[in-house]
């Protein structure tokens, strides 16, 4: 089994910088690496840029038990550069967690997934949010 998990992560050897980061566990609980989220949101007033740093991890892929995986991070989904420099550096299946919301862009996953594998000869894997949040005010 392989664990692939998205985390806040906070660099202190980097000025406290967060990153959007998922982190890849192997079959024996060891780290293999992480991958930071490339592109970072500024539509209208959603703009991520005030509390994350775009990645400075480039589009690694990861040997593992189960084959050579890499994860394209939540919005990097709208670029296909993004999903063809996982596939030219030897991606076999390309996760794609994210926390999407509206009527916008969760439409967009199944065509985009979808287009992705079929565009880089590879599977996709993509997985959405889960549950229901109340805003507090």
């Amino acid at each position: 089994m392989v664990i692939v998990n998205s985390i806040l992560e906070r660099d202190i050897r980097h000025g406290e910088t967060i990153w959007n980061t998922a982190v890849v566990i192997g079959n024996h609980g060891n780290i293999i690496g992480i991958h930071r989220k490339n592109h970072i949101p500024r539509v209208g007033d959603f703009n991520e840029s005030t509390y994350y740093m775009e990645g400075n991890t480039g589009h690694p892929v990861f040997e593992t038990a189960n084959g050579k995986i890499a994860v394209n991070i939540c919005y990097g989904r709208h670029h296909p550069l993004n999903w063809l420099a996982f596939g030219l550096n030897g991606a076999e299946i390309v996760f794609n967690p994210s926390a999407t919301v509206g009527e916008l862009s969760e439409p967009m996953w199944p065509i985009e997934a979808r287009n992705a594998a079929i565009a880089n000869s590879y599977f996709v894997g993509s997985i959405n949010r889960v549950g229901t949040e109340l805003l507090w005010v």
